[in-house]
Formats: C-alpha cells, structure tokens, sequence
C-alpha cells in the first residue's frame, strides 16, 4: 500500500498520519479515500481499451494498466460504478513515466446534463514532465468545466486522451497508472488554497515553471504592462477558522518589487467592490514563504466576510503600485492556516512605539511586563484608540485588558468597537460603559454579547478601529483621572472553532 508522502491540494507529498482537528459526523462516515479503479481486472467489461495490463510499477496490488501506443490508441474510458464524488475533493492516481518527454495528456471526466445539448465534462491538462513514478492529486477546483456538468455528485465515466484539443504527443511517452481514487484532503489546521502543481491553468497570467518551492510545479509570472497582476477565483472560498495567509514567493537580486495582495469579498449591496488587502516589498534573493496574519490586511469598503472570499490577485502594478521592469517572480502554494492559537495581543505595550494613538508608553506602572500605556489630561486627550485589531471578530469571544486606576473617582468611559456602515448618516459601533471606581488594577473581560449595537453596525466580521473613551459620546472627563492600559487580548469562545 501506498504512503502518501505530502498532503496538498494537487501533487502529494507528506506523510499520512497527522492529525485531523475536527470531523463533523457527516465525514466521520466518509473514508478517507474511494478507490474507483484498481486495475486487477482489465478489459472484462470493455472498458479501458487501449491500456494494457502490467506487473511493471504497479503502485497498489499486482498490476497497473500500461499505455503504450498513445498514438495509435490516443483515447481510453471507463465508464464510473461509484460516480458521486461529493463528499470528495481531489482526484489521486499514480503513474509512471518512463521519460519526462513534455507530452500534454488531457483527463475528462464526465457529468452528463440532460437539460443542456452536447457533452457535459469537467477536464484538465496534465504535462508529463517527469520521469519515474509520481503521485498525482488533482483537486476539483482545479479542473474545468464544459457546458454545464450535472456535478460532482454525477461522474459518469473518466477518460485519458492524447487526441484532443492542445494535446502534444511526443515519442517515447510510455504512461503506468494505477489505483485511481477520490479523496477527502485531511486539512491538519492547514487549507490549500493554490498549490501551482495542477491549478496554474486557472491564474491568470501565470505560466507553469519547474522551478518549485514545494512539490515539483510553481507559477512563473512575467510582469509586464499586460500582466501586472495575477488572479485565480478556483479557490476554497470559506476561509473561517483560519488566521494567518503564507505564500512562497521567489524573487531574483536585484531592486524590491512592491506587491499588493487583494482578496476580494465583494458585497453586492455596496456600489464598488469590497476586498481585504495587504501590501509587501519583496526585497530578498531567492524563496521565501510569507506568512500574513488575517488581522494584519486592511479593508476596503464592506467585505462580506473571511467565510466568502471570492478570489486572490497579487499585483506589481495598479493599485497605487509602481510597475516594476524586467522582473519575474515564482508563486508556489498559497495557503492559510491557524497559527495564532486563542489568544490575541491587541496591545502589550513592550516595544518603543505603541500601536495605540493617546497613550504615552510609560513605565510608572505595569500589570505584565515593564511597561503599560499611560492616559492622562481627559480634558485634552479624550479617547485612545487603535486600529491594529482584526477586521473580523467573529471567532473572537472576549476582549480582556488590565486597566489601573490612581482614584476611583467614577470617571465614566465608553469602549466602542466601530463597525461603521455606509448606508447610515452616522459612525456605528459596538459600545460598552464602565465606571472607574476602585484603584489599583482590575481586569476587564467583555463577552461580545455585552456589548450594545449603536444605530446599525455591519456586523462582528467587520471592526475597524477599538476605542475608548472618556469624554465626548456625552462623556464629562473628570480632571484628576490617571489611567494605565495593559495586556490587550481578544480570546477565542471557550468552545474554540475548530478546523473540520
């Protein structure tokens, strides 16, 4: 038996075995993998024509079915007796080259819709770039569609061919599959969102390049005036549960190249598009994976939200960007993952400069650490704020903070999470009162359901900005108020979302 070297999207390559965090009771009845082709028997029910039973490279049991004469005989089906593949999401076969000959084999899988005319199929090229055996997964979002396939949930049958649209033929193409199966992707706390093995063909503007990160296939971008940007929408669009974005991204010597990345959510009640954003300066020689933290992006108008990404775009032009000359870089898999764990600093107040406008970082007093952030003269400074916190709030269940008073002199505040909509005249937030009156530290800890919704706040999946304030919002700041903030954190629901 086979041991799956990877788990990724497309071609595989680590070790089975890791952990899955969570499996709803659907896929707790779900195998792992269904095996929808072994290749012990061949040709009995006419199907598989052309291929021809071998013991060479078998890669599951005694044979694998050899193609041959791929140009003599450029086209092999079998029709599929376990055609739902819903609860599914990739397509694994193995198959030995016997020369990496650059030959372009196309697969066609077929989902016939009885209300549209002609034939209804999901297809997909496959370069045979490789020589020896290799383990091949195609994820279905990868492949593309034809007409109007019935579903995943209706495969009639599969089909190599070497005589159709863009397939080249070179000699000496010798192809062993074996075992063909679908698959259900163990996540292990990690969602593939491009691997750039099999699914380069859905960017555009990429090309595929065997200079690899990861796997053996990476996406080559030329940036030029006609591609300035690349973009895929064949992605996982449900993002929650995950925090942190990470790409391999390859950039030659030479000067830094200003990129932008757009994940587009786009709300269609709004008039423009709604996307999240993050910009980088790739200013290295060589690979490097990016890790991007999903509170680190800033947004753009209303994003519906991490659970509805529409697509990726990496841009080098456009978008404010300068574009770049003579510059080509690699892109391999793109992922997100949860590397965060429950809790969130949204302020330690540790470093020199602090991420929070009206307080002075100040060592007079301190809950965790050496510093705290110091807030004095309410009259003049009436609220502190920060808009290092994340944009999406809905895993987060309690914000928690330290907050020390010189005199509990009943100085009233207000904590406001602004979650601004557009369609009304004024700011709306998320608000909570406190009154100050005790001395020394206390701890704060505010459960999102004790917060009051002020006019109509777009929702926890969009906060701009944390404030807190002490006059305004009909607040009188009393004069002889000294406060110190410290150990900002938002904490996950005790029942912490856990990845399926």
């Amino acid at each position: 038996m086979h041991t799956w070297p990877r788990v990724a999207a497309a071609v595989w390559f680590c070790a089975m075995g890791a952990p899955v965090l969570a499996q709803t009771e659907s896929s707790q009845s779900v195998p792992e993998d269904l095996v929808i082709e072994s290749f012990e028997t061949i040709g009995e029910d006419g199907g598989w024509a052309g291929f021809v039973q071998s013991e060479a490279h078998a890669s599951d049991g005694k044979f694998a079915a050899k193609w041959a004469g791929i140009d003599r005989a450029p086209l092999v089906e079998q029709r599929v007796c376990e055609g739902d593949w819903s609860a599914y999401d990739a397509l694994t076969f193995s198959c030995y080259s016997d020369a990496a000959t650059g030959s372009i084999i196309y697969l066609l899988l077929s989902s016939e819709n009885g209300e549209t005319v002609g034939i209804d199929y999901y297809y997909i090229p496959i370069e045979v770039n490789w020589e020896g055996p290799c383990e091949i997964g195609i994820p279905f979002l990868a492949v593309q569609r034809n007409r109007s396939p019935s579903g995943w949930d209706s495969i009639d049958s599969i089909c190599f061919t070497a005589n159709w649209t863009n397939c080249i033929v070179f000699p000496g193409t010798v192809l062993y599959i074996d075992r063909i199966a679908v698959r259900k992707t163990p996540q292990n706390g990690k969602l593939i969102v491009s691997d750039l093995e099999f699914d380069t063909g859905t960017w555009k503007g990429l090309e595929t390049s065997t200079v690899a990160a990861v796997g053996r296939l990476s996406g080559l971008w030329r940036i030029s005036e006609a591609v300035p940007y690349i973009r895929t929408a064949s992605i996982p669009h449900n993002w929650t549960g995950y925090d942190t974005l990470k790409l391999w991204l390859y950039h030659p010597a030479g000067p830094a190249t200003r990129i932008k990345i757009l994940l587009y959510s786009d709300d269609t009640a709004t008039e423009l598009v709604d996307s999240y954003y993050a910009e980088l300066s790739a200013d290295w020689d060589g690979w490097q994976e990016i890790a991007i933290p999903l509170h680190r992006f800033a947004v753009s108008r209303q994003p519906k939200g991490w659970g509805e990404i529409d697509s990726v775009t990496i841009a080098a032009g456009g978008w404010g960007l300068e574009l770049p000359k003579d510059t080509t870089l690699l892109i391999d898999e793109v992922s997100v993952c949860r590397e965060l764990g429950n809790v969130l600093d949204l302020g330690d107040f540790e470093r020199q400069e602090t991420l929070w406008d009206g307080l002075e970082l100040s060592t007079e007093q301190a809950r965790t650490g050496r510093a705290s952030g110091k807030w004095s003269d309410l009259e003049a400074n009436h609220f502190v704020r920060t808009t290092e916190v994340p944009s999406d709030w809905s895993e987060w269940e309690t914000l928690e903070f330290w907050l020390y008073a010189e005199k509990a002199n009943h100085q009233p505040l207000i904590i406001l999470l602004y979650s601004d909509n557009t369609i009304t005249d004024k700011i709306d937030s998320y608000n909570y009162k406190l009154t100050v009156d005790w001395t020394g530290w206390r701890r704060i800890s505010i459960r999102k359901p004790e917060f009051s919704p002020v006019r109509q706040p777009v929702g926890w999946h969009l906060i701009q900005n944390m404030t807190i304030a002490g006059g305004g919002w009909g607040l009188s700041p009393i004069s002889d108020t000294v406060l110190y903030i410290d150990a900002v954190t938002l904490r996950r629901n005790s029942d912490a979302f856990q990845v399926e």
